[in-house]
């Protein structure tokens, strides 16, 4: 098992992986400053992301922010058996907490699903 488990992420992805950039500030909404510098971090590797998956094929979400990067929302889609599957997403950033666990929702999904 332990063996599988080093080996759950090939090199291509890790090669990917490597050039987004990192986020390096830790900051929240009443963070002034700071936040305007986090907010432009997650928009550079969000940008590269996107950019990378629309370069391998690999488009499946669009994403997008009010101005002051607390509420995103956008849509998200799966294609199977030459069915596209379309879903709306949103999730709002709490000015409370810097490290608070950020809540996504797939809107068509919600209720629908069930933990273990």
């Amino acid at each position: 098992m332990r063996n599988s488990r080093q080996k759950m992420v090939d090199e291509v992805t890790k090669k990917r992986l490597a050039s987004i950039p990192l986020l390096r500030t830790r900051a929240g909404p009443r963070d002034g400053d700071q936040w305007a510098t986090r907010l432009k971090e997650e928009y550079t590797s969000l940008i590269q992301y996107v950019s990378q998956n629309k370069d391998s094929d690999n488009d499946w979400f669009r994403l997008e922010s009010n101005k002051d990067g607390t509420r995103w929302f956008g849509k998200c889609w799966y294609i199977h058996n030459l069915l596209k599957y379309e879903f709306n997403v949103e999730f709002d950033v709490s000015g409370v907490r810097r490290s608070h666990v950020i809540t996504r929702v797939v809107v068509g999904l919600a209720a629908t699903t069930h933990g273990p």
